[in-house]
């Protein structure tokens, strides 16, 4: 399903809530390809960061309860910035670089819990969460570094998955 139509679909239909999440997302896609080198659409991200999203009804609306998942998102994401940019990052350092790049979910979840109210949100949170982890840790880290093939940090990750978690209480 494409972006836009599964936002429009967490959020009920609802327009403006639509349009915040989409301009929000066009803004951190813009930011994220600034760092990596890779020019995105200035113009449009530029638009929507400084026109569109100051004053989208939505986002005024509930400013208060979404500017600080803004940030949050913002932060996260210059946090992954950071420990992508290490060459020998660890799978436990690209781990959390993935996880923080997908903090946006709970901006999406927020927005799902307004338009939706809370319990249709919270039976709503794995689809949103599968929607944006779907492209996978091994296609993340692969899409890094491709020219490096991280094929070792793949294997760890496959590894790791097949190995059960130690008990957290010693047996008695």
């Amino acid at each position: 399903m494409p972006p836009a139509q599964f936002v429009h679909s967490v959020v009920n239909g609802d327009a403006l809530a639509t349009q915040f999440l989409i301009d929000m997302l066009n803004v951190l896609h813009f930011w994220d390809g600034l760092a990596h080198g890779l020019i995105a659409d200035a113009q449009a991200a530029l638009w929507a960061a400084v026109i569109d999203l100051p004053k989208n009804p939505f986002y005024r609306q509930h400013f208060e309860t979404l500017h600080p998942l803004v940030q949050a998102s913002v932060l996260d994401m210059l946090t992954a910035q950071a420990l992508e940019a290490n060459p020998k990052a660890s799978e436990q350092e690209l781990t959390v670089a993935f996880i923080a790049r997908q903090s946006w979910a709970s901006l999406l979840l927020i927005c799902a819990s307004l338009t939706n109210g809370p319990r249709q949100a919270a039976q709503m949170g794995a689809q949103i969460r599968l929607f944006v982890h779907g492209e996978g840790f091994a296609a993340y880290v692969a899409g890094l570094r491709p020219a490096t093939a991280p094929e070792a940090v793949i294997a760890q990750t496959r590894a790791a998955a097949e190995t059960p978690p130690p008990p957290l209480w010693p047996a008695p």
